[in-house]
């Protein structure tokens, strides 16, 4: 298994382009064949975003993969930047992993399927889920911030700018839902149970109608009794 990655408390060493591995890779993970797809049912449009452990590309479903999907729905592309990087695939691995156990809950980003096959020819993974709106709850509250004092000083552009912004300001109580989202999103992890060790704002989706979903699983672990978190 993966997470087997240390034997009498020294790392073992797999390389990266043998069969063994890559099958390891791909049965160990043990995801459900409903969510596999082809990279030919996807459609890459452009690169939106980078972390240290991946890249994030938007896209178009070019497959209806089950019942949450249709054809040309918009869609984020996860994969590893560097191709055969045991890094990277290995975070995306545990990704994958997480997010296919878990059961739907409004407030968790959903997976919409994976790109494992790709692994064996290109040593690429990837991670494909709803995109959202309204990006990351970080760049969505900084696009929100409300008018200078200043207003009827400012340029004529900006002013114009911050006129036709959709919803330039938020209120309180839509500040209130995001905290009592997010707390039922935690709450859920919680039961599965689920230590996210990653939760910012950079990792919390903003979706239509301000629903905010828990994303980037990359460093969560399923809980174990024989381990503590704090």
């Amino acid at each position: 298994m993966l997470e087997e990655s240390l034997k009498n408390g020294r790392p073992t060493v797999r390389a990266m382009n043998t069969p063994t591995n890559d099958q390891l890779l791909l049965k160990s993970s043990a995801i459900d064949k409903k969510y596999y797809l082809n990279l030919r049912d996807l459609e890459f449009i452009t690169k939106i975003g980078s972390c240290q452990f991946g890249s994030v590309q938007m896209g178009i479903l070019k497959k209806v993969n089950h019942e949450t999907c249709v054809f040309g729905t918009m869609v984020a592309i996860k994969s590893n930047q560097l191709p055969r990087n045991r890094t990277e695939l290995e975070m995306l691995v545990e990704k994958v992993k997480m997010l296919a156990f878990m059961e739907p809950h409004p407030n968790i980003l959903p997976l919409i399927g994976t790109v494992i096959n790709d692994i064996s020819r290109a040593g690429m993974l990837y991670i494909v889920t709803p995109l959202a709106k309204y990006k990351d709850l970080r760049t969505f509250l900084i696009s929100k911030k409300p008018p200078p004092r200043n207003y009827k000083n400012i340029g004529k552009g900006e002013k114009e700018k911050l006129m036709n912004a959709e919803e330039v300001t938020l209120t309180k109580s839509d500040l209130t839902a995001f905290g009592l989202q997010l707390a039922d999103g935690m709450e859920f992890l919680a039961r599965v149970p689920c230590v996210h060790r990653d939760l910012a704002c950079r990792n919390i989706l903003v979706t239509e109608n301000k629903t905010i979903q828990i994303g980037d699983f990359g460093l969560a672990k399923k809980f174990n009794e024989k381990y503590c978190y704090k």
